[in-house]
């Protein structure tokens, strides 16, 4: 008698509703780079590299900011 049967990989259906889900997101992630993409064909080196060194500041200070409160709060 056994408890424990192991499952064949192969027989495995994935959920229905999470591959629904699946999709819906990666529609919408989609969605999200075409509108960004349209919006920034027209820019030029100089402005990548400016919004790339804003988002570095803008995260890197978040992320910063968030470990010098974790010290302080040790």
């Amino acid at each position: 008698m056994r408890f424990i049967k192991k499952r064949n990989k192969a027989d495995a259906q994935p959920a229905v509703w999470l591959v629904g889900l699946r999709s819906g997101i990666e529609r919408k992630q989609r969605k999200v780079a075409d509108w960004c993409s349209r919006r920034t064909q027209y820019w030029n080196r100089t402005s990548w590299l400016i919004a790339l060194a804003l988002f570095s500041l803008l995260f890197g200070g978040c992320c910063l900011l968030l470990c010098i409160k974790a010290f302080i709060h040790l």
